[in-house]
């Protein structure tokens, strides 16, 4: 019979806010630097294509099921519909103060390492973590923006989990209604651009937007020496694809929305926007991105298709503004680093950090406890 799956903990990030950083004078373990130059300006290294190995969902009130109940299909918007539709009367947002760390990817390995479901996995992995955690550290070459993310060594594995900087969270507590509104722009683009795997129409004049739901793909794939089990959140697939499970991912979409860019610019989209774009789905192998132009006022204009192996050419169009490679060898580095530095496999938490002046990445060891995002459920034997 089918075990009883636990209960994720719902644990309030405000909880840990104001001791998540290091006490004061901590002295790093390690440092890797962090910079364009050698050895990261080498040839790409070798990645393989990853392969879906299962899914998840997380339903309406943000409740985890082992299914691809959330998972939708592309369905090309119309121009011309208003982005702000249900803002302030159909939006049922997420609670964005719960931290959740990776306990979504781990109870899906829990529920194949307990016997209740089969697996598709072949070994133990290297690496596991968010796709959303490598996408950033991809970008700290060309990115100064602060990361934040903790380290357990459980046997041969890592266990990666990213935590907000006090500066991210005073910057989503203090947003602005028009940053707000923009997220929701997002959301709401979503809502008009996907419709349920059997075809049937939405109503858009009473859809409501709950970014509480969602469907993620999990991943095997492997960067130079390491194996990684990922999981990505999927926007939907492409119509007419075949379902989830046992693929490489090349039937997923992911959908963005930007401002239309003003005549004067030799892009319509800025090239660093397309790096993020690029990176995010290089990692779980979608092939198209589709974004949806908008104007000032959030009105859709046209959305477009981007292919994302030519979005670096599109992005750098002769110049030499930022390279695939050079994000990819970060990565590999920073895995290789962390692996080096990261042997204690008795609970220790690590955490790594990237902070102004954003020259280096520094590993300390979590001597206070404060960064512990492994549950109780999910033991050292299932490691």
């Amino acid at each position: 019979p089918q075990q009883p799956q636990p209960q994720l903990p719902r644990v309030s990030r405000s909880a840990f806010k104001t001791s998540a950083g290091l006490p004061p004078g901590s002295r790093p373990l390690a440092r890797m630097p962090v910079h364009r130059g050698a050895p990261y300006n080498a040839g790409f290294p070798n990645y393989q294509r990853p392969k879906e190995v299962g899914c998840f969902s997380m339903n309406e009130q943000r409740e985890w099921q082992d299914d691809a109940s959330q998972l939708k299909m592309f369905a090309m918007p119309k121009a011309g519909v208003d982005l702000s539709d249900g803002y302030s009367s159909r939006f049922d947002a997420r609670d964005e103060e719960a931290f959740e760390g990776i306990d979504s990817i781990l109870r899906w390995m829990h529920a194949r390492s307990s016997g209740s479901r089969s697996s598709s996995l072949h070994r133990q992995p290297d690496i596991v973590c968010w796709r959303g955690l490598l996408a950033r550290i991809m970008k700290t070459p060309y990115d100064p923006e602060p990361l934040r993310f903790a380290v357990a060594r459980q046997g041969q594995t890592l266990y990666m989990c990213e935590w907000d900087t006090q500066q991210q969270a005073e910057q989503r507590r203090n947003q602005t209604d028009m940053q707000a509104r923009m997220s929701y722009w997002g959301y709401r683009f979503e809502g008009y651009a996907t419709k349920p795997l059997d075809g049937r129409p939405v109503d858009q004049s009473t859809y409501r937007v709950n970014n509480n739901a969602c469907y993620c793909t999990v991943m095997e794939t492997r960067l130079g020496k390491h194996s990684i089990l990922l999981s990505a959140e999927v926007d939907c697939k492409e119509s007419g694809s075949s379902g989830s499970g046992g693929g490489a991912g090349d039937h997923y979409v992911e959908l963005k929305t930007t401002q239309e860019a003003s005549p004067h610019h030799a892009l319509p989209v800025q090239p660093f926007k397309l790096m993020k774009w690029w990176a995010q789905s290089f990692l779980a192998n979608v092939p198209t991105v589709y974004a949806g132009f908008r104007s000032r006022e959030g009105i859709l204009l046209h959305t477009d298709p981007y292919p994302v192996d030519a979005i670096p050419r599109m992005a750098n169009s002769g110049a030499n503004i930022w390279s695939p490679a050079i994000c990819m060898n970060v990565l590999a580095h920073t895995l290789d680093f962390l692996r080096a530095h990261c042997v204690k496999s008795d609970g220790t938490v690590y955490v790594c950090e990237f902070a102004a002046p954003y020259t280096d990445l520094q590993l300390f060891e979590d001597t206070t406890r404060k960064h512990v995002f492994l549950p109780d459920w999910f033991t050292p034997q299932e490691a």
